[in-house]
Order: C-alpha cells, then sequence, then structure tokens
C-alpha cells in the first residue's frame, strides 16, 4: 500500500484490478504486471 502511494495510484482502482486480475496470475510476468509501478503504464 505504501508503495502503491508513493507511486501515486489511486488506492481503490489498485485494489479492485488487483483483486480482480490476481486469480488469473499463473507466471511471475503475470505477477509483475499488477506490482503499483507497473500499474501506471498497463491500466492508467
Amino acid at each position: 500500500m505504501e508503495m502503491a502511494k508513493h507511486c501515486n495510484v489511486n488506492l481503490h482502482d489498485y485494489l479492485r484490478i488487483v483483486f480482480e486480475k490476481a486469480p488469473n496470475a499463473k507466471t511471475d510476468e503475470d505477477w509483475n504486471k499488477l506490482l503499483p509501478w507497473n500499474f501506471l503504464q498497463a491500466d492508467g
């Protein structure tokens, strides 16, 4: 959460996306896409 705040990610949106996508994450690459500093590139 602190890293998401540091990256200026909207926490509500970030958690919603993470909880939606986490069940389908299978690889390290999938999980890396859910990191806060990658969130802005993929979904913001």
